[in-house]
């Protein structure tokens, strides 16, 4: 079977765009990791030596103690939804790598092509709630620990 020089290199282009997707799979996990991670062990910091460090009866803004922590919550929430959505996004880059190399549906080349993940977006999300999060902890504790 010969290929034309068009279609070799519709294939070089979508083993090009798969590589690309796998890649920004691979720093989507570590990203999300490290969020669940770092959050997760911010979160329970907090809650365990917040009555060390600053005595709640004494603690001065408490709304920016807890509102880091509902900072937090979101960042693990919001990474959790993540991992179902990669998951599902996985599931159809498989339907459609399928489709194209071992059905032969030409037509899934192109939607094949122009895959676009949704966890960008979330893990955006995740590392601003994170992010705030530890603004809001770092605040607070300077604050408190000041007076």
């Amino acid at each position: 079977m010969t290929y034309s020089e068009e279609e070799k290199r519709f294939e070089i282009g979508i083993k090009y765009i798969q590589l690309l997707n796998e890649s920004g799979f691979k720093t989507s996990e570590a990203f999300d990791r490290a969020i669940l991670t770092l959050s997760s062990a911010a979160l329970s910091l907090s809650l365990l030596f917040i009555d060390n460090v600053v005595p709640f009866d004494k603690a001065y803004l408490l709304v920016l103690l807890y509102s880091s922590w509902i900072g937090f919550l979101c960042a693990i929430t919001s990474n959790i939804i993540n991992l179902f959505i990669a998951s599902a996004e996985i599931t159809e880059l498989k339907r459609l790598v399928d489709l194209h190399y071992f059905k032969k549906n030409t037509n899934s080349g192109s939607s094949l092509a122009s895959f676009k993940s949704k966890t960008l977006h979330l893990d955006v999300v995740s590392g601003v709630f994170y992010i705030v999060a530890m603004v809001l902890m770092v605040i607070f504790m300077t604050i408190n620990i000041n007076r």
